[in-house]
């Protein structure tokens, strides 16, 4: 048995569009057997001479600590029925690893569909994507403020990718976009009679956007509608209130405002008598490709002052195991790899381990409580716990 890990080429569509059929039932962005799919990031496994595996690392970036990190957003995993269960799928993510540390990449992203899977590769659950629904005649209006609010055209699109990047560098694991993400996430063709993009200007500037739909509210209710908002992000008290009352005038015909914000979304305390609930929440997963370049190339609270040494294994990845030394002062660290200090105390752990504690996801005392790692001195917990701490990861989008 022989197998091949490589860069998808033109020749291999017809191959992955019958994989990514079998994984998903309908392949997105496919027409038929001429599917145009991009092959940027995609890779395929050939064993024996057949394509029996693909899956797509779109590079991105990533922000954690306020700072970017070079990424990539792994999706469109496909194996090949024939060949599930034969080692294919995690052969084919190991090989894409490597590629990534090759690369310089410090950290992949990726929503599961079979969370153990990617588990054994070394991603772990970091953050959620999460929905809420909340009745529009919840949300409160603030009079004058909608004077601020007018449609914005692909025209626009450098202002809002702006507004964009200073929120997300305020947030913990949001994405920093490419031009080909913006094109996916807002096309330039986007039909204005479905889609409908608002912007809030203060002194020149976007302060805060949104795009939106309006979908059926029901059978029995034809006319009724729901204002589905794909994303929506703002960065000060006046486009919070300008766009709140934007969707607080669709009330009548509109029902309910559907939004996808972070766990500890400002807009639930500001809400009327009514509550909004979490319509959908689903997680994703980190990995940490390369451990001394998502170490030293994250941000940290400028108040901490503390080290840890971590004694790490990662099997997938061995240029990462073993002992690093990690100190962190005035928002930043220094990161050494194959050295210890006496007065620090050591923690042993796995790639998962530190992915969950890199995000925020999961404390030291979880994942001690869980029997997931171990520590040489009681006051690593605190450490720890200090060096990590930041508001919840989460993601606006799911690829």
């Amino acid at each position: 048995m022989t197998d091949v890990i490589r860069a998808a080429a033109h020749d291999d569509v017809p191959d992955m569009i019958v994989l990514l059929h079998e994984a998903f039932a309908v392949a997105s962005g496919t027409r038929g057997d001429k599917a145009d799919l991009p092959l940027q990031g995609r890779y395929v496994l050939e064993r024996d001479g057949i394509v029996c595996a693909t899956a797509v690392a779109t590079p991105l970036g990533q922000y954690f600590g306020g700072r970017e990190l070079k990424a990539t957003g792994v999706h469109s995993v496909a194996v090949g029925t024939d060949y599930r269960g034969s080692g294919a799928g995690s052969l084919l993510m190991d090989g894409m690893l490597k590629e990534m540390y090759a690369d310089g990449v410090a950290v992949s992203t990726l929503f599961p569909s079979a969370p153990a899977a990617y588990r054994k590769a070394g991603w772990e659950i970091a953050g959620d994507h999460r929905t809420y629904r909340a009745p529009l005649e919840a949300l409160p209006v603030t009079k004058g403020s909608e004077a601020l609010v007018r449609t914005w055209t692909y025209d626009d699109l450098p202002a809002i990718v702006d507004c964009y990047n200073r929120f997300a560098a305020t947030e913990q694991g949001l994405l920093a976009r490419s031009p080909y993400w913006w094109d996916l996430r807002h096309p330039k063709d986007a039909d204005r009679t479905s889609v409908f993009r608002r912007a809030v200007w203060e002194d020149g500037r976007v302060t805060g956007y949104v795009a939106y739909r309006k979908q059926s509210a029901g059978k029995d209710l034809p006319h009724y509608f729901d204002v589905e908002v794909s994303e929506v992000v703002w960065t000060t008290p006046t486009a919070s209130a300008a766009l709140l009352t934007h969707f607080a005038r669709h009330k009548g015909l509109g029902r309910d405002l559907l939004w996808s914000g972070p766990p500890r979304d400002p807009w639930l305390s500001l809400l009327g008598g009514l509550v909004a609930r979490v319509e959908f929440c689903y997680p994703w997963m980190l990995r940490i490709v390369d451990v001394a370049a998502a170490l030293s190339g994250r941000g940290y609270p400028t108040w901490v002052d503390a080290a840890v040494c971590f004694d790490l294994t990662d099997p997938n990845l061995r240029e990462n195991t073993g002992r690093w030394l990690l100190k962190v002062s005035d928002g930043k660290a220094t990161v050494e790899f194959g050295v210890g200090d006496d007065d620090v105390p050591i923690v042993t752990l796995g790639s998962c381990e530190l992915a969950a504690l890199y995000s925020g996801w999961a404390s030291t005392r979880d994942l001690l409580r869980a029997g997931r790692l171990a520590i040489s001195a009681p006051e690593a917990v605190d450490a720890l716990d200090r060096i990590f701490t930041g508001p919840p990861a989460w993601l606006p989008e799911m690829f």
